[in-house]
């Protein structure tokens, strides 16, 4: 790229008010030479379909929980990628916003409003599942284009 077209680039940010370069998203079948990304945890994306089957183990996914957002934050800082895929997901929230996983587990549904009683504490988002389930229904990402993300 023509390093020139970057010389402006400093001057709009800070007129905008910002620190820190835009992030650029986007999907490719290749994966990056390098950057940050979860570990892989081949067949462990917690589905819908899975979990209606009693084929999900949520103590083994959220034992290799790993948000989405702390890999990109790191990447920003280490000036380089932040990658995902359907094994390298991280956390199932990120999984769904990045068009990996959908529709969204009920599981997670109740996680991040009220809580499974006496299995996982609540994130409280949502005042009920119901709230929680209208909110995914309404912004259902699209399906991720490509393997990577």
């Amino acid at each position: 790229m023509d390093q020139s077209l970057l010389e402006p680039l400093p001057k709009f940010l800070e007129t905008l008010g910002y620190r820190e370069n835009p992030l650029g998203i986007f999907y490719s079948d290749q994966m990056p030479q390098e950057g940050f990304s979860p570990e892989p945890l081949p067949g462990m994306l917690p589905t819908r379909e899975k979990e209606a089957k009693g084929e999900v183990d949520w103590e083994e996914v959220y034992s290799n929980f790993s948000c989405a957002i702390a890999h990109i934050w790191l990447a920003r800082r280490k000036k380089t990628a932040a990658f995902f895929d359907a094994e390298r997901f991280g956390c199932p929230g990120g999984a769904f916003y990045l068009g990996f996983l959908g529709p969204q587990s009920e599981t997670v549904v109740h996680y991040v409003s009220t809580g499974v009683p006496g299995r996982l504490e609540g994130e409280r988002y949502f005042d009920s599942p119901q709230a929680c389930r209208d909110f995914f229904e309404y912004i259902d990402p699209i399906p991720a284009p490509a393997r990577f993300c």
